[in-house]
C-alpha cells in the first residue's frame, strides 16, 4: 500500500504508521488516527470526489505526510438494484418490498435529523440550538423518495409496501 509513498526519507515499518482520510474535506477517522487503514470506514460517496490520505509516522505526531487523490464513485444503491431485480423477475413483489421497508426503517432509525428533533422535542427544558443544514433535510427526503418511488413495490397513494 505505502510503496510508492517515501516521505520522511521513506517507510521501512508500516507499524510505525498512522492512517486517516479526509473525503470532501470531511475526516472518515473520526476518532483520529488508526493503526490500520483498513479500519477508516465512511459512507459510500458518489460522483467526483477529493481524498485526502493523512499519513503519520507515530513517533512524530504533528509530521503529517498528504496524498492527494481524486475519484469518480458510480452511485449504486441496495435499492437500485432491488428495482433491477424486481424488473427482471428474479425476486418476487412481496420480497422487494420487505427489502424496501428496511431500508427506510434504517434510515428513520439513522437519521440525524429526526434524532436531533426527537431529543430537542423531548427536552424543552434544556433545549440546546442545533443548525440543520437545508441540504441535508433535502439529501434525506430525496432518498426517501428515490426509495418509495417504484409503484410497483410501493403504493403511491398511502406510501406503504405491498406485503
Amino acid at each position: 500500500m505505502t510503496e510508492n509513498l517515501k516521505p520522511f526519507g521513506g517507510w521501512d515499518n508500516e507499524d510505525d504508521l498512522e492512517f486517516n482520510t479526509l473525503i470532501d474535506s470531511v475526516s472518515m477517522g473520526k476518532a483520529g488516527y488508526v493503526s490500520d487503514a483498513r479500519l477508516l470506514k465512511s459512507i459510500a460517496p458518489s460522483g467526483n470526489v477529493s481524498i485526502t490520505v493523512l499519513i503519520k509516522q507515530k513517533i512524530y505526531s504533528k509530521a503529517i505526510e498528504c496524498v492527494d487523490i481524486n475519484a469518480e464513485f458510480k452511485t449504486v444503491s441496495i435499492v437500485s438494484v432491488v428495482k433491477d431485480i424486481y424488473k427482471s423477475n428474479l425476486t418476487t413483489q412481496n420480497e422487494a418490498a420487505h427489502i424496501i421497508d428496511n431500508v427506510v426503517e434504517n434510515i428513520i432509525h439513522g437519521s440525524g435529523i429526526l434524532d436531533i428533533a426527537i431529543n430537542v422535542g423531548n427536552d424543552t427544558g434544556n433545549i440546546s440550538w442545533v443548525v440543520l443544514e437545508g441540504e441535508d433535510i433535502a439529501t434525506e427526503l430525496a432518498t426517501i423518495s428515490s426509495i418509495t418511488s417504484n409503484e410497483d413495490i410501493v403504493d403511491a397513494q398511502t406510501t406503504t409496501t405491498y406485503r
